[in-house]
């Protein structure tokens, strides 16, 4: 076994091997050193992190919850017959080509990344390069490679109790992994991407509430953007610092085409999804007026809440039954939207089988009590891993670290047990403690950001969904509204149409083609940054 990038790693002694850790944080260290049960070990473990054992006869690789960062890996060519462990390891994909025969593109990956903006499974778009995700062990050896979990659906058991005891319980959780961060960071910059929705906002009450000193709050949007009022009031309130960065499309397009953003993306693209650009204007805005100090922590509110629960479904219910086809029909329709066209991921061969193996492991014996959870693990392990989480990248571009409170492992576990009647697509019950928490802490309110269609009851949607599908009109409303909102994005995402002119970008747009759908087909052709190639070509 090699670790191509080593540098960046940690290495400790253990009774049981040589254990590569690589965490978030500097400071994170492992609280423990007894690795005779790998799963058990990485489950104790807080914050993010990645790790790797390396054994006599095999290698571990180990992620967290969260998955801190892709871990990849391929088979090392200059490996001798005799070596039990014949693998190259790193956190890049351009760390491992020079241990390659060949780099090329894998076009299969790259047919189903146009339709879903990363490749599921273990493969990456890079033909012969694997990678590992949230809660993942992944066992290497001279045979091959296993995956095994340190999540299991069993562990998903809801409790039957009040809502305020839950929130009661679930709150401990968050502020005891905020805590943990504010004992690491010391005096240190926090930077807090500060929304108008709940997750930030229960952030930064907290972290007031813990008696955080240096935060600095962000929030970015173009001009008239009703989010950055909001949480310029939320920031106000908890009395943090708060820098508005507003978004100028024009001045947006013409950085979109300078290198230094090839070199962003190539340091944030982790082989196997979309590069997340969110960020990408306002860090490079922060950094260039110093607001972001040098080695400033990122706290993101990224959080486990809504995807171990979310459903699809109009008429969702928590105990309804479903079938293995309509579960996979559901993943298929949620996920492979980016062309219009879910229906591919039952037509072709490669994201068919991906989701039967996905269900072979998670679901099995269609009880109603574990659908909830399945649909989640999904999002945890595939999307929100390899896309959402990823864009921590971007931090450590700018030379920031950073840590996910909200998805710390006692975090995750507490909501895998939430009651059952507090599993609500709406996240109705969880927004109200939110807001709840904030005004405790500030003794003020503040509005909740979101459309005037998000803000009505959860049944009234409900009913309103509903009466859509049934008429057949849910999915044309759903895609008109989306096709509005790309065309004058609130984060201006279409200056960042590469190549494209105006028109050439709305025709794709009304043609069903989402904004992210028209960013991987630029990206995986090497055109979203004109004349840089990020992507191997066959």
């Amino acid at each position: 076994m090699k670790i191509a990038d080593a540098s960046a790693w940690q290495c400790l002694d253990t009774a049981h091997g040589r254990l590569w850790w690589l965490p978030s944080l500097r400071a994170l260290r492992p609280t423990h050193l007894d690795l005779s049960d790998p799963a058990a070990w990485a489950r104790s473990q807080p914050g993010q992190w990645v790790a790797v054992l390396e054994q006599a006869d095999r290698a571990l690789i180990m992620v967290d919850i969260a998955c801190r960062t892709s871990v990849l890996f391929t088979r090392n060519p200059r490996a001798s017959a005799s070596d039990p462990s014949p693998w190259v390891i790193a956190t890049t994909s351009e760390a491992l080509w020079p241990h390659m025969r060949a780099v090329r593109g894998d076009r299969q990956a790259a047919a189903e990344f146009r339709h879903l903006g990363f490749v599921s499974g273990t493969d990456t778009l890079v033909e012969g390069i694997h990678g590992a995700s949230a809660g993942q062990i992944i066992t290497l050896s001279a045979s091959g490679f296993r995956v095994d979990y340190t999540v299991d659906r069993e562990a998903a058991t809801p409790r039957e109790e009040s809502a305020e005891r839950y929130f009661a319980r679930f709150g401990r959780r968050i502020e005891e992994a905020c805590g943990r961060v504010l004992e690491l960071a010391g005096d240190r910059q926090l930077l807090v991407p500060l929304s108008g929705g709940a997750d930030s906002r229960l952030l930064v009450a907290l972290l007031r509430r813990l008696g955080a000193a240096n935060v600095t709050t962000f929030t970015y949007g173009v001009a008239g953007s009703r989010e950055v009022e909001i949480s310029r009031r939320i920031a106000e309130g908890v009395g943090f610092t708060w820098h508005g960065v507003t978004i100028d499309p024009h001045q947006a397009r013409r950085r979109w085409s300078e290198a230094s953003t090839a070199d962003f993306l190539r340091a944030t693209w982790s082989g196997r999804a979309l590069p997340h650009i969110q960020d990408w204007y306002a860090l490079g805005e922060l950094a260039r007026t110093g607001v972001m100090e040098p080695g400033a922590i990122v706290l993101p509110g990224h959080t486990i809440v809504g995807v171990y629960h979310d459903s699809y479904d109009p008429t969702f219910s928590p105990t309804r039954r479903l079938s293995r086809r309509q579960l996979h029909a559901e993943l298929a329709e949620h996920h492979y939207v980016l062309r219009s066209h879910p229906e591919y991921a039952e037509l072709a061969a490669r994201p068919r089988e991906q989701i039967a193996a996905f269900l072979d492991r998670w679901w099995g014996d269609e009880d109603p009590r574990y659908r909830a959870f399945v649909v989640g693990a999904y999002n945890v392990v595939e999307r929100q891993a390899k896309y959402i989480n990823n864009s921590m990248r971007a931090y450590e571009h700018f030379g920031c670290e950073w840590a996910l409170p909200m998805l710390d492992r006692d975090v995750v576990d507490e909501w895998m047990r939430v009651p059952v009647d507090l599993i609500d697509p709406s996240r109705a019950a969880y927004v109200r403690w939110a807001n709840e928490v904030y005004s405790e802490v500030t003794g003020s309110s503040a509005d909740y950001f979101g459309s005037r269609v998000s803000q009505a009851p959860a049944s009234a949607r409900s009913r309103v969904r509903a009466a859509l599908a049934a008429t057949g009109l849910l999915e044309a409303a759903s895609r008109t509204y989306g096709q509005v909102v790309s065309l004058r994005h609130p984060m201006a995402f279409e200056a960042l149409r590469g190549p494209l002119n105006q028109a050439q970008y709305a025709r794709r747009i009304m043609s069903g083609v989402t904004t992210l759908g028209v960013f991987a087909d630029l990206f995986v052709a090497n055109r979203w940054v004109p004349g840089h190639a990020i992507v191997p070509e066959d």
